[in-house]
């Protein structure tokens, strides 16, 4: 087995919005050497693409490095692209990956028109995300690892704090390929310092071995992060979401005897309510689970005892009718809120969960487009009778070879950029009018650091010209 760390750093933080400015990737076996010469890429910010201020003094990619840099950002997905389907199959992993640089991953290959843009869930590739463990091990292991402490007095999960309170030198925080090492050195303590964790997350790294892995145990320790605080719930398996099959489990705190005989309405009365006696658990998300031993470590689990904790289990297994009124009670829910959820309105960008997969004539006209000298490359897409994909067909040309589109066509798009970003509306994507507003605020905020303020004044000029440009279209 071997693993894939990977790390992306952007102009921003919407994963339907935003652009991959860096990327870093390190090929491991699974004794930690290093495989392969490591992926280690920055691209041009694409000329109508409004950057954060804020994201890009985080990250320290200069203004001046994303306009004179040779690769272009298609190029550089194309590179990882290639990169990774080599190095597959493997696990790949992330920090907070899950809910942001997979899924930035997945919309970078989508919009660049690639026919697996879930690249991680197949061909044998599968997804760790190491903050769920770092989270889990404070709390089953808590002496495992040291911790800095964050204003509010929590355990400070950043990778740059972790790193630093564990001796863990990270030269360049924000720099992708530094935070890909930084997160290896990090997956290895705890692999030598919390091994339970670290094998039962390798347990779920896909959607299928986690649906099978908790099954199998059917009761165990689920862990979840909010307030600002990593959770533990004992649960037992009850069903599969009837629409987005996302795993259902009881929590065994509550008692499942008052409730699978309720009348239907009040059962759907009470489900509601706080605190929630179903956990729901993404499959697809590599979550972090437990054998349920360990929830005798927490008092609220401890205080009922193994043998009423199973007992609990029991009822749920042994009442199938029960499960089958909550399946009915989640699907009304869900259509509800369908109902309510309306597309209209929403950019392309913004919809690749909602149509489903591209189908087999899609995809081989993908591969066609890609395969195309740039001449031919927009007679291709207008073989796609799905409109987002001609949309992301011309964007890909207007900011790859703008002189492959016909004149009228350059012109109909680049009015489209030019209104998008000019906008004074308050938009899900960074707006002109808001990075100005971003950079007065900043500063304000670093009104007593020089370094930071040079670099507002660099961003500021490059939002400028861009303004003059598309003020034009």
């Amino acid at each position: 087995m071997n693993f894939v760390i990977y790390d992306y750093e952007t102009d921003g933080l919407s994963v339907n919005h935003s652009q991959v400015l860096s990327c870093g990737a390190v090929l491991f076996n699974d004794t930690w050497q290093v495989l392969d010469d490591p992926l280690n890429l920055t691209c041009r910010l694409k000329s109508g693409q409004v950057p954060s201020p804020e994201a890009l003094l985080v990250n320290n990619i200069s203004i001046d490095t994303l306009q004179k840099t040779n690769l272009s950002y298609s190029g550089m997905i194309e590179q990882m692209k290639q990169k990774f389907d080599k190095w597959s199959p493997a696990v790949f992993m992330g920090f907070n990956s899950a809910s942001f640089d997979l899924e930035l991953q997945r919309r970078a290959l989508w919009k660049n028109l690639y026919d697996n843009p879930y690249l991680t869930a197949f061909n044998g590739n599968s997804h760790f995300d190491l903050l769920g463990v770092a989270r889990a091990v404070s709390l089953f292991f808590p002496k495992a690892l040291k911790y800095k402490m964050n204003e509010k007095n929590n355990i400070s999960f950043k990778l740059q704090d972790l790193c630093a309170a564990n001796g863990i030198i990270n030269t360049i925080q924000h720099s992708a390929y530094e935070d890909c090492m930084a997160t290896a050195e990090l997956a290895k303590l705890i692999q030598k310092q919390a091994p339970e964790v670290f094998k039962s997350a390798l347990e779920t790294t896909s959607k299928a071995g986690a649906n099978s892995y908790l099954q199998k145990l059917n009761v165990f320790c689920a862990t979840e992060y909010y307030s600002n605080k990593p959770q533990i719930f004992c649960v037992a398996y009850l069903t599969f979401h009837p629409k987005y099959q996302w795993m259902q489990a009881w929590d065994l705190k509550v008692h499942p005897g008052d409730y699978v005989n309720m009348p239907y309405q009040q059962l759907k009365d009470e489900l509601k309510k706080s605190p929630k006696k179903i956990r729901q658990i993404k499959t697809n998300k590599h979550p972090i689970v437990m054998p349920k031993e360990y929830a005798l470590q927490f008092e609220s689990y401890s205080q009922l005892g193994m043998e009423k904790i199973m007992e609990r289990a029991k009822i749920i297994e042994e009442n199938p009718d029960f499960k089958e009124r909550v399946n009915q009670i989640l699907l009304e829910e869900a259509n509800d809120k369908e109902a309510l959820d309306s597309p209209i309105g929403l950019l392309p960008e913004d919809t690749m969960y909602l149509y489903g997969f591209a189908n087999d004539d899609q995809k081989k006209i993908m591969n066609e487009f890609h395969k195309a000298d740039w001449s031919e490359k927009l007679s291709v897409a207008e073989k796609f009778k799905d409109e987002r994909y001609k949309y992301f067909a011309e964007l890909y040309l207007y900011y790859e070879n703008p002189t492959a589109l016909p004149e009228s066509v350059y012109k109909r798009v680049h009015k489209s950029v030019a209104d998008k970003i000019l906008s004074t509306d308050e938009q899900k994507y960074q707006t002109i009018p808001n990075a100005m507003k971003e950079i007065d605020d900043a500063r304000s905020k670093y009104e007593n650091n020089k370094e930071k303020l040079k670099i507002l004044e660099e961003i500021n000029t490059y939002i400028i010209n861009m303004e003059k440009i598309y003020q034009k279209a």
